[in-house]
């Protein structure tokens, strides 16, 4: 996204020092200097500069802390998570779990959790043990930027239950 607001939806072709360019769904290439970036899409675009395919975790950590996850694109989402750097009570960063219901109001919060574990798992809790979940997170430049949830049953961070995996897209 421009820092006017304009956005352009495509796969980064080619990175150069002072600009990009990208592989537009209409399949042509376009370069964009980098100075009409966000600060947040700046930052993606120094962590998909590095020259390994597999982003480390403390890239993946900076990922996730660049955005909102929701579980929709518009603004009839239902459920936020919010990865904040700082650390929590747990030692582990902070997370901010907003919940919205179905028929409309304003957004429940909880705080809780997170942190990336050896298993190359994403974990997030809300300290009451219903609220603990494993998430697939990207790992390669070439991943989508997405979250999945490696749940098949009960989500219960707000007491709803999904029997579906939850998937989660950052809100740029």
């Amino acid at each position: 996204m421009s820092n006017d607001g304009k956005t352009l939806v495509g796969k980064i072709h080619k990175l150069e020092k002072n600009s990009f360019s990208i592989l537009r769904e209409d399949n042509r290439i376009v370069s964009i200097p980098k100075k009409l970036l966000t600060s947040k899409d700046q930052e993606v675009l120094r962590i998909y500069r590095s020259k390994e395919n597999l982003l480390s975790v403390e890239d993946a950590e900076r990922l996730l802390c660049l955005y909102k996850w929701r579980d929709k694109t518009d603004r009839f989402w239902r459920i936020q998570l919010e990865f904040l750097p700082s650390k929590s009570s747990d030692k582990r960063q902070e997370l901010i779990v907003a919940h919205r219901p179905s028929y409309g109001g304003h957004a429940t919060k909880v705080y809780g959790s997170w942190e990336i574990r050896k298993n190359g798992l994403l974990f997030t809790s809300v300290g009451n043990g219903g609220g603990d979940v494993l998430w697939k997170y990207p790992r390669s430049k070439s991943d989508r930027r997405v979250l999945t949830s490696e749940i098949v049953g009960l989500f219960n961070y707000f007491g709803f239950s999904l029997y579906n995996n939850l998937t989660l897209v950052p809100d740029v």
